[in-house]
């Protein structure tokens, strides 16, 4: 399983995911371009390792899970499962 593979099954977007892995590099709209200043090597640097970007996923929560999780406590009729 890749870290994009794990990032999806948690529940985020492709763009979202995209900027994760691109990390220094800044998402202008149309492609992922270095802030101003930054130089290759730094970029190299600081980039999420691929080890951290599973940990990043396990380490979060399913939102669809948690809005159901949610829907299910607020509801009037308790019995009711779905």
């Amino acid at each position: 399983m890749t870290p994009r593979e794990a990032f999806r099954l948690m529940g985020c977007s492709d763009l979202d995911i995209s900027k994760i892995q691109n990390y220094p590099l800044v998402w202008d709209g149309k492609d992922f371009v270095a802030p101003d200043g930054m130089q290759p090597g730094d970029i190299k640097k600081k980039m999420i390792s691929e080890s951290q970007q599973y940990k990043m996923a396990g380490n979060s929560i399913v939102v669809d899970v948690l809005m159901g999780i949610f829907t299910q406590m607020f509801r009037e009729d308790k019995d009711c499962l779905f």
